[in-house]
């Protein structure tokens, strides 16, 4: 592969900003009662079910085609593609899912329903090492001829992360042979030398995978290669514009004119970018391996760049819930504050996508702020997007649903008022269960000499053979932690705790002794530990209001509430319809209550509030509303529409 001079320049390798890495799966276990049930549903029900959907084998579900493709491709079937271009990343993410869910656990008929898929992969690897069913089946002649639109790339990347994650749980290297020939490939065709495509992927997530895929081989040129595919965005001329020119492009792929400039987000390069822009999913996917890289090779410009966007993004264009992309039309960033209830996208891909991105932030500069958007997105968007019993699956996740007019309105035509089995487009539940089983790598960072606790989540972690910690916590019921030291005396490490944003820390101890806290980042840290020390941490837990900027028009003179890491809303099975009509007061005073279908490991609450009562079905009237004082019962966010269609809303009116 040839790099300008520009680009090379970028290359030279310094000493890295952070050597923090997250702790592998292995040395991790969890003990969580509320994180092992969402392990266990992953491994014992929803991975299961999922390969029943993506074999067409659930009747009232939309099919999917995905294996039927790769055995068209492989020779083993006679037929014609099926599904969107992008189908086969809905089994790479199955296989990245089982083998994160692996790492954990042993399940034999798991490991051997993927190794059949692995071997079906195989057999429809092409001899040079190219895989896309979509192209071998219907016209290889094509490959390669529309980055923009074709998703060839995005596939190569979800199979090449899937081998990593399967590699890392099972040792076996079928599938991760698969992806050094694909990736092998990628790097021979795409670079600025003779014969070779200046291009990039309309679509990203190839340049996270191809770090990743460098991190298990050792091999820099997939790490060279993911930086050529970010430095390359956004130069000039456009590569999509360029693409879409040639002679026959217009016959052969019809224009989707979006596709090109900010909505794919090359438009420039990133190191001019300052606000996140188009498709949320590709932004974010993009955002974080850059993010990685800028880590990796201490890019201060880079780095500025991606922090730069990740404020904008969370800063200006993210729910209270921790969902962005506010528009349906290209599933993408709208301006600043123009975050409306009823139309919200926030499709759970682009939540579990701001995931990833503040996670390699983290790595790269420890800072609470990164931990409490992780924990935001996954409380609320990310856990929103499955149902209690694993089967059914939110890919837009409104704030705000009225059934009568959602069905009857064609701008919420996106909207689906409950959950559904499958998806003509079904990225998001396969996403989904790669992303639960994986919790502790979101939840514990460490170099040589420190541990950073980002999430709460009881279990056990090993950092080197002298540093072990086990951890207890009820959370998300309470803030409180303990921090066991489990090693040898001799070893100086530092533990770092986050103290969450919505919290009043109260006190930390060592040993039951009082200490004078050290906080740095919102951390606590803690030093000259010994074997058999015990931290604890207390921090206050109690539900509050949280209210918008003014210029944040949906939300204008209203409050959502939230308790720990859950914001909550009001659904329709517990307070009856019209839920607009509700208001809540500015001081309300809350109390745990049970709802009636939700889980004891969700805490439920209640306050008093008002409601407008309309005596007639007058469109409009002179007189005044009446009032009525009445019990508001709400129910965090994340469990909405497990007990049937109904209204439902995450911000209320509020009354002084």
């Amino acid at each position: 592969m040839n790099i300008s001079v520009t680009m090379l320049k970028r290359l030279i390798k310094e000493k890295s900003m952070s050597t923090l890495n997250p702790v592998s799966q292995h040395d991790c276990r969890v003990t969580s009662s509320f994180w092992n049930h969402y392990i266990d549903l992953i491994g014992k029900k929803v991975l299961p079910y999922q390969w029943k959907l993506l074999n067409d084998e659930v009747p009232d579900a939309e099919p999917s085609g995905c294996i039927r493709n790769f055995r068209i491709a492989a020779g083993l079937e006679k037929g014609e593609f099926y599904g969107a271009v992008f189908q086969d990343s809905d089994l790479a993410k199955w296989l990245d899912a089982v083998g994160h869910y692996l790492a954990m656990h042993e399940d034999k008929e798991l490991e051997a329903l993927a190794d059949s898929a692995i071997e079906l992969v195989g057999k429809a690897q092409q001899s040079d090492g190219y895989l896309d069913t979509y192209f071998i089946i219907s016209n290889q002649d094509l490959r390669w001829k529309n980055l923009r639109d074709c998703h060839e790339l995005y596939c190569a990347g979800h199979f090449i992360e899937a081998a990593v994650s399967y590699f890392n749980a099972t040792g076996k290297r079928k599938l991760l042979d698969i992806a050094i020939r694909l990736a092998d490939l990628i790097c021979s065709v795409f670079g600025d030398g003779e014969g070779q495509i200046p291009g990039y992927p309309g679509h990203e997530e190839i340049e996270f995978a191809l770090i990743k895929l460098s991190e298990v081989t050792g091999n820099d040129k997939y790490l060279d290669q993911a930086w050529y595919f970010i430095l390359k965005r956004g130069s000039k001329p456009n590569y999509f514009e360029e693409e879409s020119r040639r002679p026959g492009f217009r016959e052969v792929f019809p224009e989707i004119g979006r596709l090109a400039g900010t909505y794919s987000q090359s438009h420039e390069q990133i190191y001019d970018q300052t606000e996140a822009v188009g498709h949320a999913v590709r932004a974010m996917y993009f955002y974080t391996a850059a993010a990685r890289l800028a880590g990796k090779n201490s890019d201060r410009e880079l780095m500025a760049a991606v922090e730069r966007l990740w404020e904008n993004t969370t800063g200006k264009k993210m729910y209270v819930t921790g969902g962005i992309g506010s528009t349906s039309i290209g599933e993408s960033f709208s301006s600043a504050y123009d975050l409306p209830n009823d139309s919200a996208y926030c499709e759970t891909c682009a939540s579990i996508g701001l995931m990833r991105f503040s996670e390699e932030m983290f790595l790269t500069h420890p800072d609470s702020r990164f931990g409490d958007v992780i924990e935001r997105a996954l409380y609320n968007t990310v856990l929103s997007g499955i149902s209690f019993d694993g089967e059914r699956f939110f890919y837009v996740n409104p704030l705000m649903t009225v059934p009568s007019i959602d069905k009857g309105n064609p701008i919420f035509s996106h909207v689906r008022t409950v959950r559904q089995r499958w998806f003509g487009v079904a990225c998001c539940p396969p996403n989904i269960a790669r992303t639960l089983p994986d919790i502790t790598t979101y939840a514990y960072a460490a170099d040589g000499k420190n541990l950073y606790i980002q999430l709460y989540v009881s279990g056990s972690v090993r950092v080197s053979d002298e540093a072990a910690f086990s951890v207890e916590t009820d959370y998300p019921s309470n803030g409180n932690i303990k921090v066991t030291v489990c090693g040898s005396p001799s070893w100086d490490f530092m533990l770092h705790v986050r103290i969450p944003s919505w919290c009043d820390f109260i006190k930390a101890t060592v040993n039951g002794n009082e200490i004078e806290p050290r906080i740095a980042d919102g951390y606590l840290s803690f030093t000259g530990l010994h074997d058999k020390d015990e931290i604890e941490v207390q921090s206050s837990m109690e539900p509050f209001l949280v209210f918008a900027n003014p210029r944040v028009a949906a939300d204008a003179g209203s409050a959502a509430v939230q308790y720990g890491p859950f914001v909550y809303c009001a659904e329709e099975a517990d307070n009856g319809p019209e839920l607009a009509a509700l208001s809540i007061r500015s001081d309300a005073a809350f109390s745990k209550a049970a709802a009636e279908g939700i889980p004891e490991r969700f805490t439920c609450l209640s306050a008093e509030a008002e409601k407008d009562i309309w005596d007639s079905d007058d469109l409009y009237s002179t007189h005044e509303y009446g009032k009525e004082k009445k019990e508001l019962k709400l129910v965090p966010y994340c469990t909405w529409n497990n007990r049937g269609e109904g209204e439902m809303r995450v911000w209320l009116r509020r009354m002084e």
